[in-house]
């Protein structure tokens, strides 16, 4: 089920979402659903390893007891003129982040000196760094930062939110999933603490069982790692099955009542083969005084409250094209835009009107 919202909190209309695997993925979707997704809020623990560069004394008293053979306080004071007092202060600091050992007296370089002077960076590992890191509740998987990053549509537990409805997490947590964070710089990573969590998104039903699932991070665009772990989580693509059916069910009625509120009651849609459901209106039903009240713009994804969705069409390339222009002169003039920006925006009004960019 679509909601009625006034404040979007993905940022996006199911319509985008919509638009995108149509027009530019071409995967023909077949039903829309804002649905509450399971991800797991785990609390990490890890060693993680940093670089800076080496203060200058402290990478001249390693070169001199690595190179030259100096192991003592006082010889690597004499060695390098440098005040004793100072020296040792230096030596403490670099036994405490472990790039020296001290035994009776007798300097010698760690592991970890020896591949900060090999790599003429100082590196430091920091023991027992926490940050909290989501995974889909399907497969385990890690998900990107930005999904970590607090908002209006990012995870929340359940009682947070009011609608829509949630699909469950299918199993427990698994904290071995913890140890895929490892990588260079990030070693032993363990799961401390986790509890599931929700988010929001629209997932997009294609007419073969796939789904797309698109959230606030990825801007209406889907999530590669989400998309593919619902498609493996039979409980979830069953129920979105059944939703999918009700929507198909229920797609006349629907749009039967949102034509007849704009005085199109005598329009119905009619699917193109292989492509989207379309009302066909001639272009001057977008007039001012047509008479067809908040009729959405030509070329508009219109999604109803089920899920089934139909496009606004108008046969006429050249009624496409004069909305091409429209969209773009809005676009332009809303701020300013880079070449580049204006030109990728060109190109998905280009695909939602099936028309050329750049033509007149």
């Amino acid at each position: 089920m679509i909601p009625r919202q006034r404040n979007n909190p993905l940022g996006f209309p199911p319509a985008r979402a919509v638009e995108h695997a149509a027009f530019h993925l071409r995967a023909a979707p077949e039903t829309v659903h804002h649905l509450l997704l399971p991800v797991w809020r785990v609390e990490v623990e890890a060693k993680v390893t940093t670089a800076e560069p080496y203060q200058l004394i402290d990478r001249y008293l390693i070169r001199a007891v690595a190179e030259a053979g100096v192991t003592t306080p006082e010889g690597l004071a004499s060695f390098l003129a440098l005040d004793p007092a100072l020296t040792r202060q230096a030596l403490a600091y670099l036994t405490a982040v472990g790039h020296l050992t001290d035994h009776q007296g007798e300097l010698a370089l760690t592991p970890l000196g020896e591949r900060s002077l090999e790599a003429g960076e100082m590196y430091t590992v920091k023991l027992g760094d926490r940050r909290i890191v989501y995974f889909d509740a399907w497969t385990g998987t890690p998900l990107p930062e930005s999904y970590a990053e607090r908002g209006p549509a990012g995870p929340s537990p359940l009682d947070t939110w009011t609608s829509p409805p949630a699909l469950l997490a299918p199993d427990p947590f698994r904290p071995e999933a913890a140890e895929a964070l490892a990588e260079p710089g990030v070693a032993d990573p363990k799961a401390l603490a986790w509890d599931v969590e929700y988010l929001l998104a629209h997932v997009v039903r294609t007419a073969d069982g796939r789904h797309l699932v698109c959230t606030r991070p990825h801007r209406g665009e889907p999530d590669p790692v989400l998309s593919r772990a619902l498609d493996g989580a039979p409980g979830c693509v069953s129920a979105l099955a059944v939703a999918s059916g009700d929507a198909r069910r229920r797609f006349e009625e629907e749009a039967g009542r949102w034509l007849s509120r704009r005085s199109l009651a005598d329009h119905r849609p009619h699917r193109d083969p292989g492509g989207p459901h379309r009302v066909r209106l001639a272009e001057d039903a977008w007039a001012e005084n047509a008479g067809h009240p908040d009729l959405p713009p030509l070329g508009s994804v219109v999604v109803l409250r089920s899920g089934g969705f139909f496009q606004l069409w108008c046969e006429d390339p050249r009624a496409r094209r004069r909305e091409l222009r429209r969209r773009m002169d809005a676009f332009g003039t809303a701020r300013p835009r880079d070449t580049e920006t204006l030109r990728l925006q060109e190109f998905r009004f280009a695909a939602l009107l099936d028309v050329q960019p750049g033509q007149k």
